[in-house]
């Protein structure tokens, strides 16, 4: 009777363990023929070790599968080969290797964002030609050879550091902004133009910005006021998926110019002052090499903390601080 109950037992066992077997050797076919469905579109090839993925997991590989053949979306037709490898702390690597052979990777701290940010990353790919010379997709053999990878805290500094060409080179943007300064309440159109150099999370830029207000309490009816501001720029990136949102210092030199008929004379002129200002910007990719821009900064001039500055005694005060507002285009060239 016990040797019933264990034949038994062992035999539960094994009925488990292949279908469990046949769950993982199922979803390792499933991405083998997801990955070539398409001839018309050069899909990334999404590889993955069925093994050590939990179904949560397995079930947002194959989502990702099919977001990444939408025909027309930025994330699609780049080509490659992305890895997805679980960490030992919780989340997961992205690993993507384009089809000259240069990675980057992307850390993946929770499930639910294992899609926007495998997304993100292969909008941000170099678009290649689609071509037939290139090696059929990769073997299972090939995934578990690549799955010996030693893991990205365990590279070696020189070449984790290394840019790979799949990294934005430089950033220019453009942007339409609203202001408003005081104390002489003015609210302000300005459009700015930026140019900026990513270095790893860190970037370094100059941006020049040209406004003219309209002032809310002035006495002369031919009163004309303009600025320009040429800055420099240093920032910080804090979110690199699904949005690219950067903290951004941005100390400026400002020439402010005034003109104006008084009752009694003519009165005009120019003073130069310096900015000092942060900035918060967010940018959305929709295309290979485009995102939209939004962007917060706010400005003031330590000239004016300490009294009030006027070029002269019948214009309206100069301005001491600004806030704004501004939305744009940003292109990323690689």
């Amino acid at each position: 009777m016990n040797r019933d109950k264990r034949t038994t037992t062992k035999g539960r066992n094994g009925g488990r363990r292949s279908i469990l077997g046949l769950g993982k050797a199922a979803f390792a076919a499933a991405i083998l023929v997801a990955g070539s469905a398409r001839a018309d579109c050069k899909s990334s090839q999404i590889t993955t070790d069925p093994a050590v993925l939990t179904a949560d997991w397995q079930a947002q590989v194959v989502n990702l599968i099919a977001r990444t053949q939408q025909e027309g979306m930025p994330w699609s037709c780049v080509g490659g080969t992305l890895l997805v490898r679980l960490s030992d702390g919780g989340g997961a690597v992205l690993r993507f290797r384009d089809l000259d052979g240069q990675e980057v990777e992307r850390r993946v701290p929770s499930l639910r964002l294992l899609v926007p940010t495998a997304e993100a990353l292969l909008a941000r790919a170099t678009p290649r030609e689609k071509s037939h010379d290139h090696a059929p997709v990769a073997a299972l053999d090939e995934v578990e050879h690549a799955l010996e990878l030693p893991p990205p805290d365990r590279m070696e500094p020189s070449r984790a550091s290394t840019r790979s060409p799949l990294e934005p080179r430089y950033i220019v943007d453009a942007a339409l902004g609203v202001r408003f300064s005081g104390p002489a309440a003015a609210v302000w159109i300005a459009p700015q133009l930026r140019a900026i150099v990513p270095i790893d999370a860190w970037s370094i830029g100059v941006w020049i910005r040209y406004g003219i207000p309209y002032v809310f309490d002035v006495e002369s009816k031919n009163f004309a006021m303009s600025q320009g501001n040429l800055g420099f720029s240093a920032g910080r990136q804090l979110l690199s998926a699904p949005v690219d949102v950067r903290l951004t210092f941005t100390p400026s030199l400002s020439v402010t110019s005034m003109d104006a008929d008084l009752p009694d004379h003519e009165a005009s002129g120019a003073r130069i002052d310096m900015y000092l200002g942060a900035g918060l910007s967010a940018a959305i990719p929709f295309a290979q090499s485009w995102c939209g821009l939004v962007a917060l900064d706010a400005e003031i001039v330590p000239a004016a903390l300490r009294k009030e500055r006027r070029i002269d005694p019948g214009l309206p005060a100069l301005p001491a601080y600004e806030l704004g507002v501004s939305l744009g285009v940003e292109l990323v060239a690689r």
